[in-house]
């Protein structure tokens, strides 16, 4: 069983991870997972460089049931508590080096939430009104 590991070709998965300017985001915990109709399984995890690259290699063995071939790829970033802050569609059969860029909706990047915006947009409108008129 050893020899057939040996002649295993490792997979990859890389991509970049951008806040929602577009700059990118240095040490943040990103995770590989290979996603099934009813499971999903980690592949593994990186964090990203300054430039906000990460890379993560996975074995088939990790993946290979059900006649599977590739892996149904699910790419997560997590904030320093832990918390998801974007994910990825699921690229379905995954080539051997796949690559998937993350970027980061206003609000996991911190900005304002929807409900800031709409407060901040409602008094010019309402013209001195109060909400409950």
């Amino acid at each position: 069983a050893g020899s057939n590991e040996a002649r295993e070709e490792l997979r990859s998965v890389s991509g970049e991870v951008r806040n929602a300017e577009g700059e990118p985001l240095p040490r943040v915990l990103v995770r590989a997972y290979d996603r099934d109709l009813r499971s999903t399984e980690s592949l593994g995890e990186a964090v990203t460089d300054l430039k906000g690259n990460y890379r993560i290699f996975y074995s088939p063995r990790q993946f290979r049931r059900a006649e599977k071939e590739a892996a149904d790829l699910v790419i997560k970033a997590f904030g320093p508590a832990g918390a998801e802050l974007t994910a990825s569609e699921i690229l379905f059969n995954a080539p051997a080096k796949a690559r998937v860029d993350l970027a980061l909706a206003r609000e996991a990047a911190g900005g304002p939430a929807l409900f800031e915006n709409i407060a901040a947009a409602l008094p010019p409108l309402l013209e001195g009104l109060a909400l409950s008129d």
